[in-house]
């Protein structure tokens, strides 16, 4: 990878890493305010959030943040579920469906695990979207250690658990998008993107669309930046995981097991879209019959490297030939030239845990994956944050992994006098 890149990805990180950690302190245009009831109400009563008990709802948090344009808002969202109660869709005045954010701010859970923010109490009876980004908002917007889920839009609406279409970035931190449903031809089950928008370490599961993109719909002008996530168990009828009518970027991303009822069980890429995938792993995704593919329909530009494509059994990879990129795995012929794909079984572990924040595949121990990626286009770490690259095979020399998940064999040494014992 370029030095300049690893360099601004390397304090990118630092930059979202403090804000995690450090959150910005109070002063005369910067203030930190803290959720303190699962109330949903936009009442004044509400948008106070001083040192009082019960001041301070999610919603009226949000406006207070709207409201006064001059003061920068960090937003603390405790442990929790917060339903949306309030029926009425189609307003960006966050005060009825779903949460309007229309001024730049800081939106910051507890964990994704334990402060989720919900549209419904299932995915049958949300009330609207989950959250909307809307607006002139220049200097972005950023969301992190929380979990979207039960948004519901209607026919031709976008992002059912987020919709962000704004001029600055949007920048999403450990952010889970679980159960949101798009009916009809919608757009963006989990996430829709209509401005620039970075994605990191962030969860895509379970999330259905009647349109285009099951996980992600990114479309617009601007770019749209995935690192370290996963895809799992979405669907749609184009694009399980993600449908791109844009820019985008993918780097060490799993995509699996997604299903599309008509065209990319994985990913569908249309014609004003390019995409880049590194260090990406996309495995047993579903598409109705074998010529419509299972992991990428493709109609423009897709450039890969170090990645593994794998069809479901019984069906194609790709439709549509990739032209660039270089030491790729992929399952069958489909996917472009032998130049840019070794035809292999990639011999990948079960979907499963092994650190970091997302679930993986790891690669089995003899997989033609290890230590056979290019290491001039080998990402900083794997999706679980694991440095690459590492010594896979033994072999005394480190070389990347081809795919989302870097290789590392752990040596067992016996106390001295136990290696006669069995």
């Amino acid at each position: 990878m370029p030095t300049t890149r690893i360099l601004r990805l390397a304090v990118l990180f630092v930059f979202v890493f403090s804000l995690l950690i450090f959150p910005r302190s109070a002063s005369a245009d910067s203030q930190t305010i803290t959720v303190d009831t699962t109330l949903d109400s936009n009442d004044p009563s509400y948008q106070q959030c001083t040192s009082a008990a019960n001041d301070c709802s999610l919603r009226g948090a949000i406006s207070r943040a709207n409201n006064f344009v001059s003061t920068s808002y960090t937003i603390l969202v405790p442990a929790g579920i917060y339903t949306l109660t309030i029926p009425g869709k189609n307003e960006d005045e966050n005060t009825t469906g779903d949460l309007d954010i229309t001024n730049s701010m800081i939106l910051q859970g507890a964990g994704m695990d334990v402060s989720i923010i919900q549209a419904g109490t299932s995915a049958a009876n949300g009330i609207d979207r989950v959250l909307h980004i809307v607006g002139a908002v220049e200097n972005g917007v950023q969301i992190s250690r929380l979990t979207f889920r039960y948004g519901k839009i209607d026919i031709d609406k976008l992002g059912a658990g987020i919709s962000t279409n704004i001029n600055g970035t949007t920048i999403f931190t450990q952010v889970a998008f679980r159960e949101n449903v798009g009916e009809g031809q919608s757009y963006g089950a989990g996430l829709a993107v209509q401005g620039p928008a970075m994605v990191y370490d962030c969860i895509f599961s379970g999330n259905s669309n009647g349109g285009e993109g099951g996980g992600i719909y990114q479309g617009g002008s601007a770019s749209l930046e995935v690192y370290r996530s996963l895809f799992t168990n979405n669907t749609a009828v184009n694009g399980g995981a993600f449908a791109n009518n844009a820019t985008a970027v993918f780097e060490n991303v799993t995509i699996s097991g997604n299903t599309a009822s008509q065209y990319g069980g994985g990913i569908t890429q249309w014609n004003s879209a390019d995409l880049t995938l590194r260090n990406v792993t996309i495995a047993n995704n579903t598409a109705p019959d074998s010529y419509k593919s299972s992991a990428i329909w493709n109609k423009r530009a897709v450039t890969v490297y170090n990645s593994i494509i794998s069809a479901a059994i019984g069906k194609q990879a790709c439709v549509g030939n990739i032209g660039t990129g270089h030491h790729n795995i992929a399952s069958d012929v489909s996917c472009g030239s032998t130049t840019i794909f070794m035809i292999s079984d990639a011999q990948l572990k079960p979907l499963a845990f092994h650190g970091g924040y997302t679930e993986l595949h790891a690669l089995n121990s003899g997989s033609p994956a290890i230590d056979a990626g290019d290491t001039t286009e080998c990402t900083a770490d794997d999706q679980r944050g694991m440095t690459r690259p590492q010594d896979g095979n033994l072999d005394g020399t480190a070389a990347c992994d081809i795919g989302a998940y870097e290789h590392q064999v752990s040596l067992i040494f016996m106390p001295l006098g136990m290696q006669n014992y069995k």
